[in-house]
């Protein structure tokens, strides 16, 4: 019942009614890469004078190895109930049964501090599509939504939870936007 409620049936283009797979598969290619391309060619530079560093330490922080718990840490972080990753399981699986892949994304962590980069495979995400309204025709009546796996949250989360901790220090007193609890 799902499947039949998410299928798109036929999508509206240009005036005309496409109702074959392949063709709303490529008008769906067409109007999201149009629409999330960037037309710049040339971005501006920014100069800010003035601007505050961190300290050395707070740097340290920022760019050392990651740590088993800060690894465990941003795994449990995560929320349980959230979709399964490509692979079948949910993140509640990979908690549960953490002592089994701990070593697995100490090793993943590591070879993207060594050289920015996840697995192929590891680092995919899909892209779906999610209706604005009750009976959509056009895909303007669509939100695309990102669903990225647990190994790339993990690694968000734990670069954000160390920026968590110096931040404070890049933000001027007067600035009450990024304070936490307020």
């Amino acid at each position: 019942m799902r499947r039949a409620s998410n299928k798109i049936p036929g999508l509206k283009s240009n005036g005309s009614w496409i109702t074959k797979p392949n063709k709303i598969k490529s008008e769906v290619m067409r109007f999201f890469r149009e629409r999330f391309s960037d037309g710049y060619r040339v971005r501006p530079n920014l100069l800010c004078e003035n601007t505050k560093e961190f300290k050395q330490e707070e740097k340290e922080l920022l760019t050392m190895p990651f740590l088993m718990a800060e690894i465990k840490d941003a795994v449990n972080d995560c929320g349980d109930d959230k979709a399964p990753d490509p692979d079948g399981f949910n993140v509640k699986f990979i908690k549960k049964f953490w002592y089994l892949f701990d070593k697995d994304f100490k090793d993943i962590m590591d070879e993207f501090f060594d050289c920015g980069k996840i697995s192929v495979g590891g680092g995919h995400s899909f892209i779906t599509l999610v209706s604005k309204i009750k009976d959509p025709v056009e895909l303007n009546n669509y939100s695309a939504i990102n669903l990225i796996g647990i190994i790339s949250k993990v690694v968000s989360k734990v670069l954000a939870n160390r920026l968590k901790k110096v931040i404070g220090s890049m933000i001027s007193e007067v600035q009450s936007a990024f304070i936490k609890d307020n």
